[in-house]
């Protein structure tokens, strides 16, 4: 099941405030239109805290609804080109977040596949791109990181 984001979150929170407060205003209507003791008409001009509140929330939910993220985005430098910067001297945590694997793990799975036939095949058509292609930083990440590890 996919989890749920403080914006969507904040979102259901203020759906359901709105209806809270539409429905106690209805109530209230409903009471005050059927109270036979209270027959003055001045009543209506007096503001009913709800109303603000609706508001609030109705604005609220618009501020939200319209912005894509809750709270503003942090960006991530670009690394440059290099297999060696992504290899050895990236932090851990970005390491993680751009082959969703840690390090440990990414030269585990590197050790495993190194003498697959397949993999021979792939390397033998990334070398010969890499000679002739001027397009090499397009080539997939993931893929590019274990020829150069694979190699060194």
């Amino acid at each position: 099941m996919p989890q749920v984001s403080c914006r969507q979150r904040a979102l259901r929170g203020l759906k359901r405030a709105i209806r809270a407060v539409a429905l106690s205003e209805i109530i209230d209507l409903f009471f005050d239109l059927f109270d036979d003791d209270d027959e003055d008409v001045s009543s209506l001009d007096v503001p009913d805290p709800g109303e603000d509140m609706l508001m609030e929330c109705n604005e609220a939910y618009w501020m939200i609804s319209r912005s894509r993220y809750l709270n503003k985005r942090q960006s991530v430098p670009r690394a440059p080109d290099s297999m060696d910067f992504w290899l050895s001297q990236l932090d851990e945590k970005r390491f993680t977040q751009d082959f969703r694997v840690t390090r440990f793990q990414f030269k585990q799975i590197a050790d495993l596949i190194q003498d697959h036939p397949v993999l021979s095949t792939i390397l033998t058509f990334l070398r010969r791109l890499h000679g002739v292609s001027s397009w090499w930083p397009s080539i997939c990440l993931v893929v590019t990181a274990t020829v150069h590890l694979l190699e060194s």
